[in-house]
């Protein structure tokens, strides 16, 4: 079924890890949808608009052109951008990071906002290490485009900040959580991503992007560029986007090298084994169940090595009358 888009509603996807609870609700929202940096790979038929960093909106454009795709990038907030299609037209005094920058694009248009994986600082679902980088900025900037344009067209989908930014409270309250490890959002559905969220799982995200190698060329420590908690000491190499260390080599030719990696076919991941074995009694009543076969009801023991048969039987009996009432 094809989902007529409504030209005055605009649904902006950040990166904040909240937003992997919205799937749905994007694929099915009718209105335009724009976004920033990556979200391309995951959304990239659905976008109609997208923004980031220059490195990244070229790896945006050479997507796009491969997979024969429609949207627009639009671009020359943070500099001169060669792959933009078009520019930003709201107030210059708010055109800093994408986001906020997105955000008030939207509203000089005058169209209804809402928002998705706007978490305001932490996890990010393509940015390894994100949460270590203090993004109280980004409050301090959504404060004055709300003050500017007022709040009545902005509608946050999942966790509300507009009571918080509205509020006198600090520009950091939430950095000063996520920059000691914590949760920063008091929510229950946004904790149960958190909490789960392991590194591995971002860097499934990277899989469709060309890796490289950044090297110290120099004998130069460079003191928090590539992280908050980590010097980029002579030698030292990391591993990045390959247009991510291109721009790195360009700002500093002498000091940097790239190394570019092989294109590795990646395999496919193998399926957890659960640690619990399924007696017969168990699968007597896996099979009882409308539409669950043994596969996919076996994810239900996933970490609970230590459950008991009757746990499992009765966690299954749960499912059995939800299925089949």
């Amino acid at each position: 079924m094809s989902i007529v888009k409504q030209s005055n509603k605009v649904l902006i996807l950040g990166n904040g890890i909240s937003r992997l609870s919205f799937d749905k609700y994007i694929k099915t929202f009718k209105g335009q949808i724009w976004g920033a940096n990556r979200v391309y790979l995951d959304y990239g038929k659905k976008l109609d608009l997208i923004s980031g960093h220059i490195d990244v909106m070229q790896e945006a454009k050479e997507y796009r052109e491969k997979h024969n795709l429609n949207y627009q990038i639009i671009g020359g907030h943070i500099e001169p951008d060669s792959a933009a299609d078009i520019l930003y037209t709201c107030p210059k005094e708010f055109r800093l990071d994408t986001g906020t920058t997105l955000i008030a694009e939207a509203l000089k248009r005058k169209m209804q906002v809402s928002v998705v994986g706007f978490d305001l600082g932490g996890p990010d679902i393509y940015s390894l290490n994100h949460q270590d980088f203090n993004k109280q900025n980004w409050v301090n900037r959504w404060r004055k485009i709300l003050e500017y344009y007022g709040h009545d067209k902005i509608k946050f989908i999942g966790y509300d900040h507009l009571p918080y930014l509205l509020s006198k409270k600090s520009n950091d309250e939430y950095a000063s959580n996520y920059l000691d490890g914590k949760s920063h959002i008091d929510d229950t559905s946004y904790n149960d991503i958190y909490y789960k969220w392991r590194e591995e799982k971002k860097l499934n995200f990277l899989r469709m992007i060309k890796m490289a190698t950044l090297i110290n060329n120099s004998k130069r420590t460079f003191s928090r560029l590539l992280s908050r908690n980590k010097d980029f000491n002579p030698g030292d190499a990391v591993t990045m986007p390959d247009s991510t260390a291109a721009l790195w080599v360009k700002r500093y030719p002498k000091e940097f090298k790239m190394i570019k990696a092989e294109v590795v076919e990646k395999e496919k991941p193998k399926p957890i084994i659960p640690k619990v074995a399924i007696n017969d009694n168990v699968k007597a009543i896996i099979k009882g169940i409308k539409g669950v076969g043994i596969k996919s009801a076996v994810a239900v023991f996933l970490d609970k090595s230590a459950m008991t048969e009757k746990e499992q039987i009765e966690i299954l009996n749960e499912i059995k009358e939800k299925k089949n009432g």
